[in-house]
């Protein structure tokens, strides 16, 4: 009887285990410490940040959002998840605008507070998003 075909499905097996615990570690631990992950879609703010990038972002109070920062919210008038800079952070309306880095002018429609998801914290992995 040949053992190596088994040999070979035993690594195999193994190496799968073993990505999956890595992978689980940056999607899973970063949440015990008030992280969550986003999956970029578009390329509207490369090149600081990717289309398949994954990024983590914290909560933040909007109010203390200032102009340059980057951050996760809801689309406006929609369910889709959108990561975008700061352009103007109105404090008196409870608004935020944004603009995409690869956008000429800001989104059409400013985003309410309540729709803020948090704050880019500079921590990506590269092409993450895409599996």
């Amino acid at each position: 009887m040949n053992k190596k075909p088994w040999l070979f499905f035993r690594l195999l097996t193994a190496s799968f285990l073993i990505f999956a615990m890595i992978l689980s570690l940056f999607l899973v631990v970063p949440g015990f410490f008030g992280y969550k992950g986003y999956k970029i879609s578009s390329g509207s703010m490369r090149p600081v940040i990717n289309k398949g990038d994954f990024i983590y972002v914290k909560q933040v109070k909007p109010d203390s959002l200032k102009q340059d920062d980057i951050i996760t919210f809801y689309q406006p008038g929609g369910n889709a998840i959108i990561t975008h800079r700061v352009s103007r952070n109105d404090i008196k309306n409870k608004l935020v605008y944004t603009i995409g880095d690869q956008n000429d002018k800001e989104d059409p429609q400013p985003v309410s507070y309540e729709d803020i998801l948090g704050i880019y914290t500079n921590y990506k992995i590269p092409f993450l998003g895409g599996v």
